[in-house]
């Protein structure tokens, strides 16, 4: 009998570790998630949005998946086990845009060092969004609980 919760997402995206948080509740809620991407959804918000059950955009929002940036200063050992750590989790990463999306591994690949911009219509391609508001749903539609 849970109401869904629906999250509004404009964004340009934050810290990975802050994100894993939110997808994490997101993951783990027993009410159901579904999420509205409006404008820009970039980097770190990108991933959030893929925690949702039910994934909504509105025809000109924006995704951006990238591999995100770095600053590292340090003595080499350290920067070595900083860099392992990061490949581990850019590896996480790709497993869950994956297992979330039906974007393929070579594809995946293709555009990992790149930024990959899509409009919701590209990223319904990729299975990213579920369905685009005005073409394939209505927002009466989505609340009508």
């Amino acid at each position: 009998d849970r109401k869904p919760i629906t999250i509004f997402i404009h964004s340009y995206g934050g810290y990975v570790q802050s994100a894993n948080t939110v997808i994490d509740a997101i993951q783990t809620s027993e009410t159901p998630v579904r999420v509205i991407g409006l404008g820009i959804i970039a980097s770190a918000a990108y991933l959030i949005y893929l925690a949702a059950d039910e994934r909504y955009a509105f025809n000109n929002s924006v995704f951006l998946q990238h591999d995100g940036e770095i600053e590292l200063s340090n003595n080499a050992t350290k920067a070595k086990d900083t860099m392992a750590f990061f490949d581990d989790m850019n590896e996480r990463i790709k497993q869950y845009v994956l297992e979330r999306s039906d974007m393929d591994e070579k594809t995946y690949d293709k555009n990992e060092s790149r930024e990959l911009y899509m409009y919701a219509d590209k990223a319904k391609e990729y299975g990213i969004v579920h369905k685009i508001i005005g073409e394939d749903i209505t927002l009466k539609q989505i609340f009508k609980d």
